[in-house]
Order: C-alpha cells, then structure tokens, then sequence
C-alpha cells in the first residue's frame, strides 16, 4: 500500500521514472492486487505510475490481472477503472482502437450507476477519438455528457479538461483551447504537480500560442516541457517536448531537435510519439528541399500512424508524401481495420474461445450487445463462423 501510494505521489511531485516504476512494481509484483482487490485506488496509482515511466510490459500485466480479478467478483466499478485506466495506457502505447473500446467499456459499465470513474473516462476516449481524425464524435460525446462548459477542479476531471483542450486545439478553437490548457495549468501549480507525463499540457498550448501568433510565450512554455520531461526521464514526454519545441523553433536547430527526438523515441514502445516525429521529421526535410530523404521518412511514418489507427496522422503523411512529388497509395481501411474499438474487443475476446455468454459477463453487457458486434465483425471481416476468426484478425 506504501509503495503504491509513494509512487503515485513521486510521479507527481518530482520523482523520476526510474524510481517510481521500480516502486510500483515492487508494489504490484509483492501482491497489490491480490492483497487490496483489483478495484482498490491504490492499484489504479500503482498501474497509472507504471505507464507513465514507460514500463508498459509490467503496466499491462497489472491490468490484465486486475481485470481478472474485477470480472471474477463481478465488480463493476472495479472493471469501470481498471478499463479506464487501461484505457489511457492504451493511449501511450499508440493502439487508438483499444484506448477508445476501453474508454467505452468504462462509460458503458459505469455511467448509470454514477461512478466518478465513468466521467473520467471521456478523456481517454477524446484524445483517442482525436488522434484518429473523428473530431465530430469526440465532441459530440463531451458535450452529451455535459463537459461542453465549465469543468470542475477535481483531479480525475482535469484529465477530461485536458482532453477537452487537445479536442479545442484540432479544430482550430485557438483562444479556446489556450483558455482550458492555461486553466490546467493554474489548477496543476494548486495541486503542485508538475510532471509532463500526468499532464503535458504545455506542449499542447505552446502550439495553440504559436497559432495565435504568441511565439516567445510558446518557445517558453515548449522549453519549460522539454526541462520537466528530461528530469522525469520516460521516452514518451521528451520526445514529444521536443517535438513541439522543433515546430515552434523551425530551421536547422528545429531539425535538429526533431532528430533529438526521433532518437528518443527510436524502440521505445511510445509508438503515436514515435510516428508523429518521424512524419514531423520528414514534413520540415521536405521543407528544407531534400524531397528524397524526406520521402524515406514519410513513408515509414505513415505505415507507423496507420498501425496506431491514427488517421489524422496518417493523413498529413499523405499529403507531405504528395508534397515531395511522390504517389503515395491510399491506405483503406479493410478487413480487421475496419472494425470498430468495441467490434475488435468482442471479436478477439470469442477468437480466444469465449462463449457469448462469457464476453457479456466480463464485459458487464447484454447478451444481445454481444450478438451484434459479432454479426458485424462477420460482415466487414468476410467470415462466416467463430472458427475462422483468429485468421481473419491476424
């Protein structure tokens, strides 16, 4: 219990990654989860600490046992968190399909009972929703669950004005998003918190700044980002930091920092981060007149962003590659790609052997729920039995 509490409070408040994973997992591997129940808080401070040092193999055990656990008791609170939470791990790593079906299993499960869990939840499902180019769903699923105004300042609701302040930023809403970010901000000093990897949103308001033409206030908060994120240490943080500082810097020193962190995130699991600087990297050489080296950059990136699902990113590829005098083709979305998060989640689960009747208990849904996205994942995968599903998903 101690240590999952200290870890979370390290992350926080000045730790770095490599003492606070070794805490948490010290926590998780001494038996957290069986010692306090999976739906216990200081399992979701233990596993949240987890993936934001990075450590997403032992992350990823943590959730798997602790869901294991929630379903064997039949809580549904329990499954509510570790699904958000989850959910948000989900993000780090990059697979966008999977961050949002959790961050539906979380709301699905936990809204009409009126768990908290449920609220926070809707900021996994923004930034996933974001990241893969549906901007119309993740506001249309912020304001129908009443985040289209003032946010309260609770901690687990900071994420959702985070994630509502990245949504702002995508569609342009400048001031608006420079408004939610810099409230983020005030609310973090309160709280006296300060690490990037809980909330960067000094990154997503740098760039909001720059748009309105506030660059030395930009360069400032960016530079500020990259300083915080080197002494927490993870991949994922530094890399995106100084992603942001190359794009308000520009040139050869912003090329130069797109290099830096490119060989940040070079193997480290943080995939989005990974791609969104490799296409960066290959937009601003483009720019720089080296169509060749830029389209070998490109590419790469663009397969990286379409295996996260995120189709944003993958668009802007596109039309850098069409910038450099390259035909890229057209990456359609077919087959398992097609699926939805909550049809991909059914269809692996009854891959796996699961009967019906099994997936709706563990993914606390009607029977019928599960029915229908297995008549759809039939139809877009082109099958026509459960036996043929583990081919057909790959």
């Amino acid at each position: 219990m101690l240590l999952a509490t200290i870890a979370h409070e390290r992350m926080m408040r000045g730790g770095t990654a490599t003492e606070v994973a070794e805490m948490a997992a010290r926590a998780i591997d001494g038996g957290l989860i069986s010692e306090q129940s999976g739906d216990s808080g200081l399992v979701m401070d233990a596993g949240f600490a987890l993936g934001a040092a990075g450590d997403f193999p032992r992350a990823e055990r943590a959730w798997s046992e602790a869901l294991a656990d929630v379903r064997r008791r039949g809580s549904v609170i329990g499954f509510a968190r570790c699904s958000c939470m989850r959910a948000i791990l989900r993000l780090h790593q990059g697979a966008l399909a999977e961050a949002e079906s959790d961050a539906r299993n979380a709301i699905e499960a936990a809204w009409e009972p009126g768990y908290r869990i449920a609220r926070m939840a809707y900021s996994p499902l923004t930034e996933s929703l974001v990241e893969q180019g549906d901007l119309a769903a993740a506001a249309v699923a912020l304001s129908g669950a009443g985040f289209g105004a003032g946010i309260a300042d609770t901690y687990m609701l900071n994420f959702v004005l985070f994630a509502r302040g990245r949504l702002r930023l995508a569609q342009g809403r400048y001031h608006e998003a420079i408004a939610d970010l810099d409230e983020l901000g005030r609310r973090e000093h309160k709280w006296r918190g300060r690490n990037p990897a809980v909330f960067p949103y000094r990154s997503f308001l740098a760039l909001a700044l720059a748009a309105t033409g506030d660059r030395e206030r930009a360069r400032a908060l960016a530079a500020e980002e990259v300083a915080l994120a080197r002494a927490w240490g993870a991949a994922g943080p530094i890399g995106r930091a100084l992603r942001v500082l190359a794009l308000i810097t520009g040139g050869e020193s912003g090329l130069e920092l797109l290099g830096q962190s490119r060989t940040v995130l070079d193997g480290s699991g943080w995939r989005l981060e990974h791609a969104s600087t490799v296409v960066e990297l290959g937009a601003a050489t483009r720019r720089a007149g080296r169509r060749a080296e830029a389209r070998e950059l490109l590419r790469p990136g663009m397969e990286l962003a379409h295996a996260c699902g995120a189709s944003a990113l993958v668009a802007r590829a596109r039309e850098e590659l069409l910038a450099t005098g390259a035909r890229p083709r057209r990456i359609v979305r077919t087959g398992a790609d097609a699926l939805t998060a909550s049809e991909r989640r059914v269809a692996r689960m009854a891959a796996e052997g699961m009967t019906n009747r099994e997936i709706a208990q563990a993914l606390f849904v009607t029977m019928r729920t599960v029915e229908v996205h297995l008549t759809h994942a039939y139809q877009k995968l082109g099958i026509s039995s459960r036996e043929k599903l583990p081919a057909a998903l790959g």
